[in-house]
């Protein structure tokens, strides 16, 4: 159980430096990250899309 909770922490720590580079490149790209990750809609046609492999 421990490695999964390692694993899964592993992951969202690439996750969120993944963001923090992309936050590093200036108030345009926070803009577009903002929107996509607080817009229900298209969060949900991001993630679904992801999912389905499109």
């Amino acid at each position: 159980m421990t490695d999964t909770y390692l694993l899964a922490m592993q992951d969202a720590e690439q996750f969120l430096s993944f963001l923090h580079s992309l936050s590093d490149m200036g108030a345009a790209m926070r803009r577009v990250m903002a929107r996509a990750l607080t817009d229900p809609e298209l969060y949900s046609h991001l993630i679904n899309q992801h999912i389905s492999g499109k």
